[in-house]
C-alpha cells in the first residue's frame, strides 16, 4: 500500500498507523529535512517507544520503525520532536527545528568476545547469530573502529522508502535525507554503515509526486536493471544459469564463510534474487547439485531434495537464455 500524510498523521492506505503520543515535543514547524536514526536497542519496538514517550528521556522522534516494517507514530509531522540533539546541517544549528526524525529498530554497533570466531555478537544481552541477522564488520570514516553491525530488514528498507515518499509529497520543501551521524559528526554513528542510504534517496527523490502508485519491492528499487529469478526453467535446460568461474557458495550475501565452491560451468538453479545491504551488489540464492561442486567445506549440508543451497555473487553467474 502507498503511504500518505494527512494533517500531520501517516496513513498506510486508508488506515492511520499506530499512534502513541510522546510528551517530549515542542512548537509547530514545516520540515525540509528527514533524519534517520538507529534505536541502539533490542530488536522489538516496545522498548524504544516506551523510552521516547517517557518525560525522563527528554528525547523523542516522529516515528519508530520495527524490524517487520511496523510503524508507530509519536508526534504529528508538523510538530517538533527532540531527536537530533546537538547538531548542525550545512552550518545551521538546532536540526530539530527543521527535520522529521525516524528511529529504525537496530542495535547499533555490536561486539564479540572472541573476535567473531563463534559468529555470535551482542550489545550486552542477548546475543545474535551472524548468519541469521546478517552481521558484518565494517569500518569507514563515519564508523571508526572494528565494530560489527546488523543488517536492516527488507521490510524496514521498503517502509523507509514509502514513509519518505509520503513526507516529500506532503512537504515539498524536503530536499534531503541524512543519517544522524551527518548532523552530529563524531558524536553519533547512526544509521549504521549497512544502511543503503543513497539507494533510498534515489528511490524517494526519483518519485517526488503523489505516492498513489504501487511501491516496488526492494529488489526492484535497489537493483532495477537486474532480472528477478525466473519462476520457470528454460525449455532447453533443466537449470537457470551456470558459473563462469569457480564460485563460492555462501550462507548469506557477503559472508566471509562458505559452504563450498561451485565448479566452472557448474549448473545452478536460481531460486530468488537478493541485494547486499553492504554495497548494493546483487546476489542469487541458488540450489546446486552436489556433483556440480568443485569442493565442499566440512559439515556442508545437502538438503532433503538432494541439493546444496546458499548465496552466490551474480558477478560470476551467466543466466541461460
Amino acid at each position: 500500500m502507498s503511504m500518505t500524510i494527512k494533517n500531520g498523521m501517516l496513513f498506510n492506505g486508508d488506515k492511520a498507523v499506530t499512534f502513541k503520543a510522546t510528551p517530549n515535543k515542542s512548537g509547530s514547524f514545516i520540515p525540509d529535512l528527514i533524519i534517520l536514526h538507529d534505536t541502539a536497542s533490542g530488536l522489538t519496538s516496545k522498548g524504544p517507544i516506551d523510552w521516547l514517550c517517557n518525560p525522563v528521556a527528554k528525547a523523542s522522534a516522529h516515528f519508530v520503525l520495527g524490524r517487520e516494517g511496523d510503524i508507530t507514530q509519536l508526534a504529528p509531522t508538523n510538530i517538533k520532536t527532540w531527536h537530533a540533539g546537538k547538531s548542525s546541517y550545512h552550518g545551521q544549528p538546532n536540526v530539530n527545528n527543521r527535520a522529521v526524525g525516524i528511529e529504525i529498530v537496530n542495535p547499533g554497533w555490536l561486539t564479540s568476545k572472541d573476535g567473531g570466531k563463534t559468529a555470535t555478537f551482542s550489545k550486552g544481552s542477548p546475543t545474535w547469530d551472524a548468519a541469521r541477522y546478517g552481521i558484518y564488520q565494517i569500518t569507514d570514516d563515519a564508523h571508526p573502529g572494528r565494530y560489527y553491525w546488523m543488517s536492516y530488514t527488507v521490510e524496514q528498507i521498503n517502509a523507509v522508502i514509502e514513509m519518505c515518499r509520503a513526507l516529500v509529497a506532503a512537504y515539498p520543501r524536503i530536499k534531503d535525507i541524512q543519517p544522524h551521524w551527518y548532523i552530529s559528526p563524531g558524536r553519533k554513528v547512526d544509521v549504521n554503515p549497512l544502511f543503503p542510504l543513497q539507494r533510498v534517496r534515489d528511490a524517494v527523490f526519483s518519485n517526488r509526486g503523489p505516492v498513489q502508485e504501487e511501491v516496488k519491492t526492494t529488489e526492484e528499487v535497489l537493483a532495477p536493471n537486474v532480472p528477478l529469478a525466473a519462476d520457470e526453467k528454460d525449455a532447453a535446460n533443466d537449470y537457470d544459469a551456470f558459473a563462469t568461474a569457480n564460485l563460492n557458495l555462501r550462507p548469506w550475501p557477503d559472508s566471509p564463510n562458505r559452504f563450498g565452491v561451485v565448479k566452472i560451468q557448474g549448473e545452478i538453479d536460481v531460486e530468488r534474487t537478493s541485494v547486499s545491504q553492504k554495497d548494493g551488489s546483487t546476489w542469487f540464492f541458488v540450489r546446486v547439485k552436489p556433483d556440480q561442486m568443485a569442493s565442499k567445506e566440512k559439515g556442508a549440508a545437502v538438503d532433503a531434495d538432494g541439493y546444496m543451497r546458499g548465496f552466490v555473487s551474480s558477478t560470476y553467474v551467466k543466466m541461460v537464455d
